[in-house]
Order: C-alpha cells, then sequence, then structure tokens
C-alpha cells in the first residue's frame, strides 16, 4: 500500500509559527510586495505608474492626476520611499540618489495628511510605535516618530535609514499657510491634492540648490485648477484671435 505522510502536533505547530512569522514581516515590509513582476498586480498593468516613475530621469516636476482609488497616493509614496532608502527594485526605471535624502509630504489639512499619507507610509493612525505597517519597512525607521503638536496620532517628521545615511520625512499641510514652506532646501517634496499656487511655487525655491524634485499626485474630477492647467497645456481654451 502507498505510504501517506502524516505530521505530528509539533511540526504543524512549527508550520504553523513559520507562516505567521512570515506573514509578520510581509506586513512589516509592503513596499516590497508592491509592482511584482508577475500575478494579478503585475507591474505591467500600472503603465502610467512606470511612466510616472521613469520621467523622474528628466523631470524635476511631476504630476500624477487621476480619479479616486486609482494608486495614485500609493504611486507616489512609493517612489519617495524608494529615494529615501535607496532600496530600489531591480527593474526601477526613474532617478536614483546617492545620498541620504530630506524630503517634505504635504495635503491640504493636518487631519487628511495624517489620514492619507501618514497612513500610507507609516501605517494606521494610532499604530507609529508598531512601526512597519505602512510602506517605511520596520527596520528602516530610525527611532521613534516625532508627533505633531494639536493633532491625536499625528506625525511630525520620521527618520529614514538608507545605504548613504539617514533621511529625515517631514509632513506639512498647506493650511498651516506659506510661511511654513519656506526657508529650508529639500531634496524631495511630495504634494497631496489641490495645491495652492504660492504654495506650489515656494516648494519650487526649495529646489534651487539641490537640483531637488516635486511629485505631485491629484484628483482631476474635483476640479481642474491653473496650477494643473500648466501641466496640462492641451485643455488650456486656445487664445482668441484677431
Amino acid at each position: 500500500m502507498p505510504e501517506v505522510a502524516t505530521q505530528t502536533r509539533a511540526q504543524k505547530l512549527e508550520l504553523l509559527a513559520l507562516y505567521e512569522e512570515q506573514t509578520r514581516r510581509e506586513k512589516r515590509n509592503k513596499f516590497k510586495t508592491l509592482y511584482p513582476e508577475t500575478g494579478p498586480y503585475r507591474r505591467e498593468l500600472y503603465d502610467g505608474h512606470m511612466e510616472f516613475f521613469a520621467l523622474g530621469k528628466t523631470c524635476n516636476e511631476r504630476a500624477l492626476f487621476g480619479g479616486n482609488r486609482t494608486g495614485k497616493t500609493l504611486a507616489v509614496c512609493y517612489e519617495l520611499v524608494a529615494h529615501m532608502t535607496a532600496a530600489y527594485p531591480p527593474w526601477w526605471p526613474g532617478r536614483m540618489f546617492d545620498k541620504p535624502v530630506e524630503c517634505w509630504a504635504a495635503g491640504n489639512t493636518g487631519k487628511t495628511v495624517r489620514n492619507i499619507l501618514q497612513a500610507t507610509l507609516l501605517g494606521p493612525p494610532g499604530n507609529v510605535v508598531e512601526q512597519g505597517h505602512g510602506l517605511i519597512p520596520a527596520d528602516a525607521v530610525v527611532g521613534k516618530p516625532t508627533p505633531k503638536h494639536g493633532i491625536p496620532d499625528a506625525v511630525e517628521t520620521v527618520y529614514v535609514k538608507s545605504q548613504w545615511g539617514t533621511s529625515d520625512l517631514q509632513f506639512l499641510s498647506t493650511d498651516q499657510g506659506r510661511i511654513v514652506f519656506q526657508g529650508t532646501s529639500k531634496d524631495i517634496i511630495l504634494l497631496d491634492e489641490d495645491v495652492p499656487q504660492e504654495i506650489y511655487i515656494e516648494c519650487l525655491m526649495r529646489m534651487v540648490t539641490t537640483s531637488g524634485m516635486i511629485m505631485w499626485s491629484a484628483t482631476l474630477v474635483e476640479g481642474i485648477t491653473p496650477l494643473m492647467l500648466d501641466f496640462l497645456p492641451h485643455l488650456k481654451p486656445a487664445p482668441d484671435t484677431v
């Protein structure tokens, strides 16, 4: 009669422990799981994201526009983590930094920054002590993120290890006004959703000495602003002719 392999209870428990540990590690390093080569989420299905990444080689200002739930915020956050950690995947088509980077990530309000950008990069609000539930790998976070005063569970600054040293990321919001976007040079600025033109200009000034980059993700269905038209000139009305 054919033999049937059996497992002891101890072996089953060992396999279960290994599976749980693998799952825990995957949850704490989501960055490595995105844009795989094969499978239902393979990167060839995200041609818009791939084009956006590749344009980083030649463009210091880039925008990724789209509807809700199209992954635009996830894409720009993914690139931000790649630069902060210098853990570029083998297929990476875009710009690569050879130094630690100083970064800003900004949205409309402190609460939307916490609920969207911070959640994507660090994990759900209130969970920052148990790091690694966002795109920034747990073992790349240096120390504990600095809390932001006045907004529960919000983070102001996080430090991230890379092979070149320590990168830093500060969370800002455009409702803080133009003045908080003044004064310091930055390598990368990530902007999410609508941005006042005067703040965008301040962000450009932060790049003068660094040859840095701006990455902007926004939803067109909420209305096209004059700043968006700078990236979409084909939507501008033709000038009147005499």
